[in-house]
């Protein structure tokens, strides 16, 4: 699984958006708390996501749950800066700064 970041999201209702700016490519998987969990331990579990090339990545939240949002360089080189804010329809709810720590 090597180094990874991730933001507790907390509750967010369905029908939230995700929107993540990046400054280099990354994986980047957003999932309930209960995959989260299974993900840590080096199960199967789902996501939303994948190997994101472009920004900003925005995801439509499927169902009210307690979400989080992982993102990884999949064993590449360098240190992804990025910025996560949700909205739910058109009103922004919050915005974080984030880096993904250095091996």
């Amino acid at each position: 699984m090597g180094s990874y970041w991730f933001s507790d999201m907390g509750t967010l209702n369905a029908g939230s958006f995700v929107e993540l700016k990046m400054d280099m490519s990354a994986n980047v998987r957003i999932m309930t708390q209960d995959a989260f969990e299974k993900y840590k331990l080096k199960d199967d579990h789902q996501y939303i996501g994948g190997y994101v090339k472009f920004t900003p990545y925005t995801v439509k939240i499927p169902g009210t749950a307690h979400w989080f949002i992982v993102v990884d360089r999949g064993g590449r080189e360098g240190k992804v800066s990025a910025t996560v804010s949700v909205y739910q329809r058109e009103k922004k709810r919050r915005e974080k700064q984030i880096m993904l720590p250095e091996d």
